[in-house]
């Protein structure tokens, strides 16, 4: 594991090929247009759109209509992009990046993120396999896809009942991956990862949301404080009062696990402490 450096911002883009650059502007011309056409579509049938149904953020699958108000714009914004013209433009700081992507997509490794920190190392595949593996069964077990389908036979029913079913996908299956833990302690020798799962089920952005409107209404209601941000908790610890005659309680969780006497079911208890 040795770290990987690039002498330049990671912000800077290194001019694409002409090919890429036409998939991906052509892309966000058709997200723009889609956007705009929904825009213009309720503009013009403001008394019509009576649909009051919460969609939680959920973006509709459908295909915007056309209009005939906009065909004309949509002809002359596809013409200005038939005639885009390309010309080679090439300086040092160019041929420096050029050269930076060639020999990432040379490497054999992976070239895997710090936690906290900018930095990016590089982590020959069987390090990185073992890492990911390790750090996956530390904390999860392997299990069939049936409870995977399960998940998503429940995640159904909620769908179908809020007339959502039309918007939610079903559970990713996006790869887990870790980023390196760089400021521990004896890093490099014993390296310490963060574990970051993708895959998730869109259900849990609907519970996240009931549950934040609750919260707000708990608090409005009994006058609690509630922080959501750290500048909230720095703000209400700088307009404390005589601090030094005040002290923090902190509660942490003992966790007690008991296996069962028949079978091998493990069943977790939690015993607060202060």
């Amino acid at each position: 594991m040795e770290k990987f450096v690039f002498n330049h911002s990671q912000k800077n883009i290194p001019v694409p090929p002409k090919q890429a650059y036409k998939k991906i502007m052509i892309a966000q011309t058709e997200d723009y247009l889609q956007r705009l056409r929904w825009k213009t579509f309720f503009y013009l049938n403001e008394d019509e759109n009576t649909n009051t149904k919460e969609t939680f953020g959920f973006k509709t699958q459908r295909t915007a209509p056309q209009l005939t108000e906009l065909a004309n714009y949509e002809k002359g914004l596809a013409d200005l992009i038939a005639d885009t013209k390309y010309r080679k433009h090439v300086n040092n700081f160019q041929r420096e990046l050029k050269t930076k992507v060639k020999e990432i997509n040379q490497s054999n490794g992976a070239l895997v993120n710090a936690d906290k920190t900018s930095n990016i190392y590089h982590v020959s595949k069987n390090q990185y396999s073992k890492l990911l593996n390790d750090n996956i069964t530390k904390d999860y077990k392997r299990c069939n896809y049936e409870s995977v389908k399960e998940v998503n036979r429940a995640a159904k029913k909620i769908a179908v009942k809020l007339q959502l079913e039309d918007r939610i996908e079903q559970h990713s299956e996006a790869k887990a991956f870790v980023t390196l833990k760089d400021h521990k302690d004896n890093f490099d020798n014993a390296p310490k990862c963060r574990l970051i799962n993708p895959a998730k089920s869109n259900i849990g952005k609907i519970s996240k949301q009931i549950l934040q409107k609750a919260n707000k209404e708990v608090r409005t209601k009994l006058h609690l404080k509630q922080w959501q941000s750290t500048d909230q908790v720095l703000e209400w610890f700088d307009n404390m009062q005589n601090k030094r005659s005040k002290s923090f309680l902190q509660f942490a969780q003992k966790i007690c696990w008991t296996k069962q006497s028949t079978g091998h079911q493990i069943t977790r208890k939690s015993q607060r402490t202060n």
